[in-house]
């Protein structure tokens, strides 16, 4: 077994310089971060993309601001780079509103949907109320399925599973519309 497979042994091995930790770490990251700049029409930016990404770690590792952390692994941490850096790639390349929304599960926030406002208001009107709703809550105002449920704004949906379910479906119809339209 690689000794890199154990993440405190990948981290110390990156944080030393270690040639292998380097290594293991590319041969993990390499296919997913490919796979999202394929879905997101940004394969011609993989080599930068990959490249930006490891200089940002390297950086992180060497000014202390990246930590091992026991709970996400060094390879989890560099995909969230990674997908950093394709959304600003995204947006310096003008990429349009549906590859950017690819992701926002882990990094959209308010205030990057606060710049897209009368886009995002015209594509949500192709949408079903509950639809509009629920995208409105979880994303441009950023409350997790729990709190909606707790709050009592989406009552028919019962649970956060059926509700985290339902913004799935949303979400996917919403991104469809936008690829339809854009086209």
């Amino acid at each position: 077994m690689n000794p890199f497979y154990i993440n405190e042994n990948l981290y110390l091995g990156l944080k030393e310089g270690n040639r292998q930790a380097y290594n293991y770490l590319l041969s993990r990251i390499e296919a997913p971060i490919y796979a999202k700049c394929r879905e997101n029409g940004l394969t011609k930016y993989y080599k930068d993309i990959r490249q930006h990404t490891l200089v940002i770690l390297l950086v992180n590792l060497e000014n202390g601001s990246y930590e091992f952390d026991p709970d996400t692994s060094p390879v989890t941490y560099t995909i969230g780079i990674a997908y950093n850096v394709m959304r600003n790639q995204g947006r310096d390349k003008h990429v349009n509103l549906l590859d950017i929304g690819a992701f926002h599960n882990a990094f959209w926030t308010q205030n990057d949907w606060a710049g897209l406002k009368e886009e995002v208001d015209y594509y949500l009107s192709f949408l079903g109320e509950t639809c509009q709703k629920l995208i409105r809550l979880r994303k441009l105002e950023g409350y997790p399925y729990q709190e909606i449920i707790d709050r009592n704004w989406m009552p028919q949906l019962g649970s956060a599973s059926a509700l985290g379910n339902k913004f799935s479906a949303c979400w996917n119809s919403w991104m469809t519309i936008i690829q339809r339209l854009q086209s």
